[in-house]
């Protein structure tokens, strides 16, 4: 008969068999899921039932064994005190249940040789069983991060040696390598449902809790400001994709780390582009992403389909985020969106009935008296208030064509990837140069705009308005050094 010891090895490996093909892996405790399996009632069934047969055929293939060599933990023949008695010692007998149900005492001692006193052989054995079920998935923050951040496995252990972490878990290496190799392993697991982060809810994989997903996907979709500025605007393509090398020794940050924001960038653009809806709460519902982000990745896609230049040197000095709020203006007023929320694609294009309209803007410089008339008014208003009061006299029908130019362009696919080079040239290098603070830019635009409503024979004041509103919001985000 199995000794205890060899029956808890069976029970293991019937465990650890059912796991492995259920799941296809070796890593039993990270591949297996038991909240899984008592989730589904029929997995359990199966489960218990193989497990009470693997149990029942070695306990009957044990009862008629026969060895001059004892098995483990079983008593040997120099120590058997009954090896010529007909009844072994309770100390050493073990009592099983039978078909019939009457108890039989078998004994332990390897030296005795018996058959069941029933005319037919055991088919059958009771078994109990206790199952252990377990369900937390263990995920270290601080080693997500690293992975996440593309650090192999040494380099990660190397940062949290460094961290200090032996000295508070009083572990050595070897037991920090083991550590980290198991929470990469569960991580790239979870990666394929990061991916599709509606999914990671549903799933009975692993079972995290809500908060910890929310981390998980939250994390898995930050990208580097760094990164993303090099690629803003540019195609999500493979052509792009080959130059992450470049862009990964230009920015320090890892390769893997920019191919997995770059394929993040690209799967977001595809589901939504298509998609009806606002931009940001399609991207926050497919993707559970927080406000905050889901409205950066909705000015990624933004000025991935239209291609805005963002490159050029004399555009270097703005930051992703001067870009991402510049989008949010763009999107929320001039796309179809702005006006209109049941139409496709609505917050990606570019409403083009108005970039048309527009084009009426222009009478307000080939109008040599509406334009004499127009900066007479703001200097009017301005007169007294600031200290650059000459130079915005001087250069106001200057800045007025630049600023209208901007406007009767934008109908041209190059004319408005160039818009922001075009704002810096046309406006801010100008005003710069001039010196002119931050305050002086609102002062001046905010009289600027307000005045052409005063202009009798100027009727376009809500084509002027819409425009207007986002120029000046993207004046003042990007008048920095």
């Amino acid at each position: 008969m199995l000794t205890d010891k060899l029956i808890l090895t069976s029970y293991y490996f019937a465990f650890f068999n059912f796991a492995s093909e259920k799941t296809g892996s070796w890593k039993f405790f990270s591949s297996f899921n038991f909240g899984a399996a008592v989730n589904s009632g029929k997995m359990l069934r199966f489960f218990l039932k193989r497990l009470e047969l693997i149990v029942t055929r070695d306990m009957n293939a044990a009862v008629s064994h026969r060895s001059d060599q004892p098995m483990p933990g079983t008593l040997s023949p120099r120590d058997c005190k009954s090896v010529e008695s007909k009844a072994p010692p309770a100390a050493v007998s073990r009592q099983v249940s039978t078909p019939g149900g009457a108890g039989l005492d078998y004994p332990r001692c390897p030296c005795w040789s018996f058959r069941p006193p029933s005319p037919e052989p055991p088919c059958r054995m009771a078994v109990e069983l206790d199952v252990f079920v377990g369900n937390t998935t263990i995920m270290d923050e601080e080693v997500y991060q690293l992975w996440l951040d593309g650090y192999t496995v040494n380099d990660a252990v190397k940062v949290r040696m460094a961290g200090g972490v032996l000295d508070e878990c009083e572990a050595n290496q070897d037991v920090l390598l083991s550590d980290t190799m198991d929470q990469y392993r569960t991580f790239q697991m979870c990666e394929r449902l990061l991916q599709s982060p509606a999914k990671l809810a549903n799933q009975l994989l692993f079972q995290i809790p809500p908060h910890r997903q929310t981390m998980l996907i939250e994390r898995y979709y930050a990208f580097d400001d760094v990164f993303v500025r090099e690629v803003l605007g540019k195609k999500l393509s493979k052509g792009t994709k080959k130059d992450l090398d470049d862009i990964s020794a230009k920015t320090g940050v890892t390769l893997k780390s920019c191919r997995r924001q770059f394929d993040n960038f690209k799967r977001v653009f595809k589901v939504v582009e298509e998609l009806k809806g606002p931009l940001v709460e399609n991207i926050r519902q497919h993707f559970l992403l927080s406000d905050k982000l889901a409205r950066d990745y909705a000015a990624i896609v933004f000025f991935a389909n239209n291609r805005f230049e963002t490159g050029k040197k004399k555009l270097q000095y703005l930051t992703f985020q001067d870009f991402a709020f510049c989008a949010g203006q763009l999107i929320n007023n001039w796309t179809v969106g702005a006006v209109d929320n049941m139409v496709e694609d609505m917050d990606v294009d570019l409403d083009k009935e108005f970039l048309q309209e527009l084009k009426e803007l222009k009478i307000l410089i080939t109008d040599k008296d509406l334009l004499d008339q127009h900066k007479s008014l703001v200097c009017t208003a301005l007169r007294g208030k600031t200290k650059a009061f000459a130079e915005m006299e001087a250069n106001f029908k200057n800045l007025s064509r630049g600023l209208v130019n901007i406007a009767t362009k934008l109908t041209n696919t190059k004319d408005v990837r160039d818009f922001f080079i075009d704002l810096v040239e046309k406006f801010i290098e100008p005003c710069r140069s001039d010196r002119w603070t931050p305050a002086d830019i609102k002062l001046y635009l905010t009289h600027y705009t307000n005045s052409a409503h005063i202009l009798d024979s100027f009727k376009h004041q809500a084509v002027w308005d819409r425009y207007m509103g986002v120029i000046k919001s993207c004046i003042y985000k990007m008048y920095h050094d």
